[in-house]
């Protein structure tokens, strides 16, 4: 069986597992405007208060690939016990987490479509499901220039320190 992450486009919040992802989806899809995808003002502290503390901003820099932490969510900065904000994506502590996020962030921008990403996160007796999605958010001229993520983690997830 293989454990890695699933990386899937999404068109649609039947396709997401976590109630609060699904209605984080629709807001996204709920703003596209004939068919363009949202801009920088879904991107507003008060349209996310939902889901604040489980959302990422990544600055996406198209050439040559490069994303770069504009804000991590309080909740996941507790969860996984460092502070990425102003970071690239490469700093992230955890060498399979940040595999499968560059791999979902590149899906997500080369096919300019939401995408979710699904794995299980190792413990010594199993392990528990991990479910993000990745929003892609545009310019004008409908350049990607950010990605909007949103994350569930169960309460059972492992609090991962840095350097321990």
């Amino acid at each position: 069986m293989n454990s890695g992450p699933l990386i899937t486009a999404i068109d649609n919040a039947a396709a997401i597992e976590q109630v609060l992802l699904q209605r984080f989806w629709q807001l996204w899809n709920d703003s596209r405007q004939d068919g363009r995808l949202p801009g920088r003002d879904l991107v507003d502290p008060m349209k996310l208060r939902f889901i604040l503390g489980q959302v990422t901003v990544f600055d996406v820099n198209p050439t040559p690939p490069r994303f770069v932490y504009r804000l991590l969510g309080q909740d996941i900065v507790d969860r996984i016990g460092v502070e990425l904000t102003g970071k690239p994506l490469e700093a992230h502590p955890d060498p399979n987490r940040y595999a499968a996020i560059k791999a979902a962030l590149e899906k997500m921008c080369d096919e300019g479509v939401a995408v979710r990403m699904y794995y299980p996160i190792a413990l010594r007796d199993g392990s528990i499901p991990h479910e993000a999605i990745l929003m892609p958010i545009a310019d004008p001229a409908g350049r990607i220039i950010q990605a909007l993520c949103g994350q569930v983690m169960p309460e059972n997830a492992p609090r991962w320190r840095a350097g321990l």
